[in-house]
Formats: C-alpha cells, sequence, structure tokens
C-alpha cells in the first residue's frame, strides 16, 4: 500500500481513539448519504466524495491493523463467490 507511512504517520499523531472517531465520522456520513437518496436527489460529487473518504478509511483500517493482504485475499474471494450466493450463473 503506497500510503502506509502517511496512515502510520496520522496514528502516531492523533491515536486510536481519535482515527476510530474520524473512521465512524466518515462512514456515518456515507451512510447518511445514501439514506438521504432514498428521498431526495443527491449530487454525484457528493457521492463521489463520500465514496472516496470510505475508501481512504477502509485503507487506513487495514493498515493500521496490518491486515492489507488479508483484505486484498478476502475480497478477491467473495467477489469470485459472488456470482453463485446471488444466483448470477
Amino acid at each position: 500500500m503506497k500510503n502506509t507511512e502517511l496512515y502510520n504517520r496520522i496514528y502516531a499523531k492523533y491515536g486510536y481513539d481519535a482515527m476510530l472517531n474520524k473512521w465512524i465520522e466518515e462512514l456515518l456520513e456515507l451512510a447518511t448519504l445514501l439514506q438521504q437518496s432514498k428521498s431526495k436527489v443527491i449530487t454525484s460529487d457528493d457521492l463521489v466524495k463520500e465514496v472516496s473518504d470510505v475508501s481512504i478509511i477502509i485503507e487506513q483500517i487495514a493498515c493500521i491493523h496490518d491486515i492489507e493482504g488479508r483484505v486484498v485475499d478476502s475480497r478477491e474471494s467473495i467477489l469470485k463467490h459472488l456470482p453463485d450466493k446471488l444466483d448470477l450463473v
């Protein structure tokens, strides 16, 4: 992961509790935006920003917990079995 050094510097500066709070905040912002999309039109710019924030958060979580490789492997396995699981074959 190319951002490992950056994420480790953020962790060293702010600590786990602050990062955890930020992660939760960003995940909730995406969830809130998606919830709002059920009753109103959301902009693609808003969606792009929130999805980008969450993708960074996912990288940070994997990096800080030293599970990047396992996440990649798990993701590949899930995607491989998804068509069967959803009866799409």
